[in-house]
Order: structure tokens, then C-alpha cells, then sequence
């Protein structure tokens, strides 16, 4: 197969992608001057994104590609909110992610997940310079040069007739993260100005 389906997706998601890195509550991670509880609120709400999609993923990857090595990031995650001192959160449920279940879901939701490994390597050096005293485990650990090749192997061994599937997937997970740090905001905005 060639690179249509990549190319296709890269296309598809690029402005969901844009909009999910410039997010107030992610670009906030490359800020010159990050505070601890700004980055553990951040953190916080990664949790449970993190916690649905590897989730989630375990319960496909022994149906629809038992070769794929998840790589579980959580528990880095939640060590770096335990130093943090803080707790992870409970996403309501309008607020959950669901997408049905096929070799095509899987693939779309790996291309998301696993291509945030290489966006957190540049977070996790410009962590290590500007605020060094921060626990950033989950993402200097993310090892992105391990877990993407094999995403990139499954899309491009992926059937046609899985195209439609993987690129809903994605574009659903990307849409999924948007809505919850949109929500995200609305809670840290409300609780500064008035504590509500």
C-alpha cells in the first residue's frame, strides 16, 4: 500500500491537531514561566484521556493486532501527580469517548495516541530547561521512537475497507481531547475567578 491513508489523515486532523496544540491548557506547557499547579491542573485532566485510550486499547489490541506493544504511559502519569500531590480526575459522562470497535478504530486511535509520544519528547526538553523542578516522567518517557513505527506498519497493512473507520477514529479522539481541555478550561477559569 502506499501512504494514501497517512497522507489522509494527516490531512484530516491537521487543523483538529493545530487547535488541540495551541489549546490554552497544553500550550501552557511550553510557557517560559509554568507554575507547579497550572502544570498539575494540565496533568490532571490528562489522566483521564490517558486512562480511556489505553483502556480502551487493551481491549482491542488482542482482537485486532496482537503484535502491537502498547506501551502504557499512565503509570508515569501518575507519578508525576503523586509528586505533584495532586489527584487524578473523573471525566462525567458526557464526557466519554466511544467509538466502535474494529482493526480500523484501533489504527486511528493509535495514530493519535502514539504520534503524542513524538510532540511529548519537544515538551519534555522544554520542560527540563524552563522549569527543571517539575516531575515530567510522563514525557520523557513517552519513547516515540519505539511505539511509532509500528503505527506507521499497521496503517500502512491496514485494508481499504478499514480507511473510513480509522480516520473517524481519529478525528473523533482528537475532537474527544479538545472538548474535555475545553472543559477543562471552562472549570479552571470558573474556580480563579470565583471559586464555583
Amino acid at each position: 500500500m502506499s501512504h494514501e491513508l497517512l497522507t489522509a489523515l494527516r490531512e484530516s486532523t491537521h487543523a483538529l491537531h493545530q487547535e488541540l496544540d495551541h489549546h490554552p491548557m497544553m500550550a501552557l506547557l511550553l510557557q517560559a514561566e509554568l507554575t507547579a499547579a497550572a502544570y498539575a491542573n494540565t496533568l490532571a485532566w490528562l489522566h483521564p484521556l490517558q486512562s480511556t485510550l489505553e483502556q480502551q486499547l487493551t481491549h482491542l489490541l488482542p482482537t485486532f493486532a496482537t503484535n502491537i506493544d502498547l506501551g502504557p504511559r499512565l503509570s508515569a502519569l501518575e507519578t508525576d501527580l503523586q509528586q505533584l500531590q495532586v489527584t487524578p480526575l473523573q471525566l462525567p459522562l458526557e464526557l466519554e469517548l466511544k467509538l466502535a470497535p474494529s482493526e480500523g478504530t484501533l489504527a486511528g486511535m493509535l495514530y493519535v495516541l502514539n504520534g503524542a509520544r513524538l510532540g511529548s519528547a519537544h515538551i519534555a526538553r522544554r520542560l527540563q530547561h524552563t522549569s527543571p523542578h517539575l516531575p515530567c516522567r510522563y514525557f520523557t518517557e513517552a519513547n516515540g521512537a519505539a511505539h511509532w513505527p509500528p503505527t506507521l506498519k499497521l496503517l500502512e497493512n491496514l485494508a481499504i475497507s478499514e480507511y473510513s473507520d480509522c480516520k473517524v477514529a481519529a478525528e473523533t479522539v482528537f475532537r474527544w481531547y479538545i472538548k474535555v481541555m475545553n472543559n477543562a478550561q471552562r472549570e479552571t477559569v470558573c474556580q480563579t475567578a470565583s471559586g464555583c
